[in-house]
């Protein structure tokens, strides 16, 4: 009885890479893209904040007239 050891042929090779952050947006949709996307949702962010604030104002600003229509004679330089 023998036992003969030989070396297979058919040999299976894999690379692999890792990505890092950069490589990976790039491959997704590119880095320019990404950017702006992210530029994008910050400025609509604090200009849907800057809006709501524009609104308020309008909507609750009170001049003197309805300031003196709605308390009566007030007297703003008393504490």
């Amino acid at each position: 009885m023998s036992i003969t050891f030989g070396l297979n042929s058919d040999i299976k090779h894999t690379d692999r890479t890792a990505y890092d952050l950069l490589n990976w947006l790039g491959d997704i949709g590119g880095v320019l893209e990404t950017l702006l996307l992210a530029f994008h949702a910050i400025i609509y962010y604090f200009s849907i904040i800057r809006i709501k604030a524009l609104i308020s104002n309008r909507l609750f600003r009170l001049s003197a007239e309805n300031v003196k229509s709605i308390f009566g004679q007030v007297n703003l330089s008393e504490k």
